[in-house]
């Protein structure tokens, strides 16, 4: 993993005089590290890379960091902090087929003065592969993307965290993208910012899917903002089990998700949406939401199936600081939560663990957002769900049976699978028990 503390250091910094702020970068070289037209034999690991500043003309105006044209290497824990550019891609700039591979790195602290993508700028056909990365505090001064654009190619992103980046002067606090195909899967979404659409994520054109993410508290900030979560001027997204909590749109125009575009469509299942507020959580001012088997929080139920409207009971939504939008955030499921066990009975299209890895129906049906309430199998009475039927199970299955439980629960304590969980079991639970 990446650590600034212990790496080696490769800056751009001629002078050595650097100040906070990007100040006396005058001296700086104009991309720390380039590694155009490499395969994946080239590696850079548990380096720290800092301090460039892309500020000539033309291609040396992009990419402080690292710059890549043509090129797939493959960088692992390393930190990319404090670079500049004046156009685009603060930290990296990748383009022309470029397929790098990043592993385990942070991106933080880096900016974008004119252009998109404050950590790196992504275009031209490429295949980028960021698994397990973290993007904190990235600025695009310019149309948006404040830790990545993305435009075509096909980019995929997995467990990766972004945290308080921010577009202050476009779309997409954290992410924007057009024209290009994006998978994110079991990534974190927490206090992005922009002061036009999408706080977390914003898409004008191409295809997006999201797996088991979390989208805390992303805010939409000006008058003009819409999308506190998301915002999509055209282009397709899909979602499976996706959580958001508390996110905001100051201007009223979807906390959760907007759309205002004829081709702009969001097709999501097995999700928890709940936004600052419930008149404005989802709002599609032109083009499509379509939501099934999810806890849509608005004003009455949202219209598809199987969606209800509830508090879906989260164990600390503000997290041990007290703190909406940090990555503290707690979006697990309560025991009591109406979202267990009761998302699509068909499941399909979702992947077949949570965000944290463990299995997905451990009862009788998937739950909705991106955690699996912990289960035993059905009607196997194995209410602590440790694998197997033993004397703890007692206590927790009497209890179902006298005062009810979650629908996992009743899944798992009707050992005669005849859809309840009542005294019937009792002889099935003791012979298991006690053979």
């Amino acid at each position: 993993t990446a650590n600034p503390a212990t790496d080696s250091i490769l800056s751009g910094d001629l002078n050595g005089d650097d100040s906070p702020n990007f100040t006396n970068y005058g001296d700086n070289v104009y991309h720390v590290v380039t590694a155009s037209g490499t395969n994946a034999s080239a590696i850079l690991s548990g380096l720290t890379i800092r301090g460039g500043h892309g500020s000539a003309g033309a291609a040396d105006e992009s990419g402080g960091g690292i710059y890549v044209l043509a090129g797939s290497p493959n960088i692992d824990s390393c930190t990319f902090a404090e670079n500049s550019s004046n156009s685009n891609g603060g930290a990296g700039y990748l383009a022309n087929g470029s397929g790098p591979s990043f592993t385990n790195c942070l991106v933080t602290n880096n900016r974008a003065l004119t252009g998109t993508g404050g950590g790196f700028n992504c275009t031209g056909t490429n295949s980028p592969l960021f698994t397990d990365c973290t993007f904190s505090n990235n600025t695009s001064n310019g149309s948006g993307g404040g830790a990545l654009t993305l435009a075509d190619g096909t980019t995929l992103l997995s467990g990766c965290i972004f945290v308080s980046n921010s577009a202050p002067a476009g779309s997409g606090g954290a992410v924007s993208q057009s024209g290009t195909g994006v998978f994110f899967s079991a990534c974190r979404f927490f206090g992005n910012s922009t002061f036009d659409v999408g706080g977390a994520f914003a898409i004008s054109g191409g295809s997006s899917a999201f797996q088991n993410c979390l989208f805390s508290r992303n805010f939409a900030i000006n008058g003009l903002g819409k999308g506190g979560a998301m915002g999509i001027y055209g282009g397709v997204i899909q979602m499976f089990n996706c959580s958001f909590s508390q996110n905001r749109a100051y201007s009223g125009g979807g906390d959760s998700l907007y759309t205002n575009h004829p081709s702009a469509f969001i097709d999501a299942y097995d999700c928890i949406i709940v936004g600052n507020a419930a008149t404005d959580n989802i709002v599609a001012a032109n083009g499509l939401i379509s939501i099934n088997h999810s806890d849509a929080v608005v004003v009455g139920v949202y219209p598809g199936t199987g969606n209800i409207n509830t508090d879906p009971l989260f164990i600390d939504p503000d997290g041990p600081d007290n703190i909406l939008g940090t990555a503290d955030d707690d979006l697990h499921l309560q025991t009591p939560s109406a979202c267990i066990d009761a998302g699509d009975p068909a499941f399909f299209g979702g992947a077949p663990t949570d965000i944290d890895g463990q299995p997905r129906i451990m009862a009788c049906r998937v739950d909705m957002g991106a955690d699996e309430w912990l289960a035993g199998a059905p009607n196997s009475g194995d209410m602590d769900a440790v694998g197997a039927l033993a004397l703890p199970d007692m206590s927790i299955f009497v209890n179902v049976l006298v005062n009810g439980g979650n629908a996992a629960q009743v899944c798992v304590a009707d050992m005669n699978n005849d859809g309840l969980a009542d005294g019937r079991d009792i002889r099935l639970f003791t012979l298991t028990l006690v053979p």
